[in-house]
């Protein structure tokens, strides 16, 4: 059986797997810890309901203080520069939910 929650891998963990596809593409400039008032939705998102977070994946979230990363592409002209999440949507508002001051992000 598939257990729910939120779960994270370590940086360290996917640093330190010589040889793997992880390791070949491995760029750390690509990852970054932003406030989530720099992230905002893209307006090219399919138009469906937002993915809301169950309330126990917003206490876990608080509980272990990060959510799973999100990724996003910077939109260009905003200073500070500012994201469009690309995927992780849900991440996004349970992070919000839970009150947390910022997300790791995956930048394309």
């Amino acid at each position: 059986m598939r257990q729910k929650g939120i779960t994270a891998v370590p940086l360290d963990n996917l640093a330190d797997k010589q040889g793997s596809h992880v390791r070949q593409n491995w760029n750390p400039q690509m990852w970054l810890d932003l406030e989530l008032d720099r992230l905002s939705l893209s307006p090219l998102r399919p138009k469906r309901p937002l993915p809301w977070p169950d309330p126990d994946d917003i206490q876990l979230a608080r509980d272990l203080g990060f959510v799973d990363p999100i990724t996003a592409r910077p939109i260009p002209g905003t200073r500070p520069v500012c994201y469009e999440i690309v995927s992780g949507e849900k991440s996004w508002l349970t992070a919000q939910k839970a009150g947390l001051p910022t997300v790791s992000v995956i930048v394309r």
